[in-house]
């Protein structure tokens, strides 16, 4: 129970990050807490400088088309994220997006509050897009590509790059982020791994979950579901099974049996070193 609080609370922090951190994650008893702040003064030139407290952020992207050209304008500890919530709202995009781990004290900052959680150290993002017709709506593919490479040139954390599924369904994927020593280095995204579920006939959130604790097992990093539709994923029921398939593609096998579109974004938590997967219901 306490895990699934703590994954919701994540979720929604993902969605607005003005909410005060602090009163949210003492619902959800975390129990990592900062380290003191009354170090003796001798050891305090080997002690690891501490993250920056978080700023303020916006709630949401805006998006602006002047003069036949769109700008895009973020400002979140995961600013990409943002965006794609901008787009999924403008032009009704469904795009997936999934953080690498951010571990590195450059990639992270400290939430202002009791608790002191880490949080990605993203910030301000803009990003303006070619001339587009009056009222029509950008080339998709065109527009996540100048997006994603706007992004991997700015100084927020985190590289990624855009994808295509077999579907057609496009998605963002943190492929790289700092390490110790402050080089960004290469991550294998951790829905890449294979997992393998038997085949069997179960509810949509069953399965998924079975995937999420293979998954975890294999990567050696804990992954649950967080923020989600349950009642879709509980009472649809479908056979499903996968052997060292690969656990994005199954991910999306098993979405695919909800009868509305649902996207999904894959958020590391670097207080506890775990994964959420927050799954999105679209009600257009």
């Amino acid at each position: 129970m306490k895990r699934l609080i703590l994954a919701l609370v994540f979720g929604l922090l993902s969605q607005a990050f003005l909410i005060q951190i602090s009163l949210i994650e003492g619902w959800a008893q975390a129990a990592t807490q900062p380290a003191p702040a009354n170090a003796p003064a001798a050891a305090a030139a080997k002690t690891p400088a501490p993250t920056a407290a978080a700023p303020r952020y916006s709630r949401e992207a805006t998006i602006t088309e002047s003069a036949g050209k769109v700008l895009i304008t973020a400002n979140s500890p995961r600013p990409l994220s943002q965006v794609l919530d901008a787009l999924l709202q403008k032009y009704k995009w469904l795009v997936g997006y999934e953080d690498p781990q951010f571990t590195a004290q450059e990639d992270l900052v400290t939430a202002t509050g009791v608790d002191s959680r880490q949080l990605p150290n993203g910030g301000a993002f803009s990003v303006e897009l070619p001339a587009i017709s009056p009222g029509a709506a950008p080339d998709e593919e065109k527009t996540l590509r100048a997006v994603v490479d706007a992004y991997n040139q700015s100084k927020n954390p985190g590289r990624y790059e855009l994808r295509k599924s077999a579907q057609g369904i496009f998605y963002v994927v943190g492929t790289a982020a700092h390490d110790d020593k402050g080089a960004i280095t290469p991550q294998k995204p951790i829905l890449d791994s294979p997992v393998t579920v038997g085949e069997a006939q179960r509810s949509v959130g069953e399965t998924l979950n079975l995937m999420c604790q293979d998954l975890s097992s294999r990567a050696h990093t804990t992954v649950v579901i967080g923020v989600s539709p349950r009642s879709p994923l509980e009472n649809n029921v479908a056979k499903l099974g996968a052997k060292d398939v690969p656990a994005r593609d199954f991910m999306l096998q098993a979405l695919a049996k909800l009868p509305k579109p649902t996207y999904w974004r894959l958020l590391f938590d670097p207080t506890s070193k775990e994964y959420y997967l927050d799954l999105h219901y679209v009600h257009f």
